[in-house]
């Protein structure tokens, strides 16, 4: 259900989506919030980030994959997950995470600081699979979300790890505010 909220109207009736994305907002927002907001946020911050004991990545041990990240499941879906549960939360029913940040940031939700970790994480990770992808396809590959952390920089590893622990710690936020 959670993908709903990034609803976007490409065509036809514009009105209809703002109008589904004004009740799906009241779902999360209003006075029977509790359970929905609840099951979200769960969800969002029950996502395994790939970071074991010093930082070290922890990596698909076997298959076609082994040695990988999968850098969407790991990274992203969790990222987009928790910020979109905030962004509920606060009311705000914008689609997209980095506008759901900046509203967040405008609504006084969030501090900059946050924001700002939260913003860079996000446009690391995405930048990151659409290289990968970039490259999959320049080899004629099908795309798939799978990230050898060899193939990439030390800096970009190292922003990674950095990444997956701001991603880390706002699961953790959104557990102590939604305990289980």
């Amino acid at each position: 259900v959670s993908i709903f909220f990034d609803l976007r109207a490409v065509h036809g009736e514009r009105q209809l989506v703002t109008r589904l994305s004004e009740a799906l907002g009241e779902c999360a927002s209003g006075r029977h919030k509790g359970p929905f907001i609840t099951a979200l946020a769960r969800q969002a911050a029950g996502y395994d980030v790939p970071l074991g004991f010093f930082r070290r990545f922890v990596l698909a041990g076997k298959g076609e994959h082994a040695e990988t990240l999968e850098i969407k499941a790991s990274g992203l879906m969790p990222l987009t997950d928790l910020v979109r549960v905030r962004a509920l939360e606060a009311g705000i029913t914008v689609p997209g995470t980095q506008a759901r940040l900046a509203a967040l940031r405008d609504a006084g939700r969030l501090s900059d600081s946050d924001v700002d970790r939260l913003s860079g994480a996000h446009r690391l990770l995405a930048g990151l699979r659409v290289s990968l992808h970039a490259d999959q396809v320049r080899r004629g590959e099908e795309p798939h979300n799978h990230l050898d952390p060899h193939s990439i920089s030390h800096a970009e590893r190292a922003a990674l790890r950095d990444a997956f622990l701001v991603i880390r710690e706002a699961q953790k936020g959104l557990s102590l505010d939604f305990p289980a």
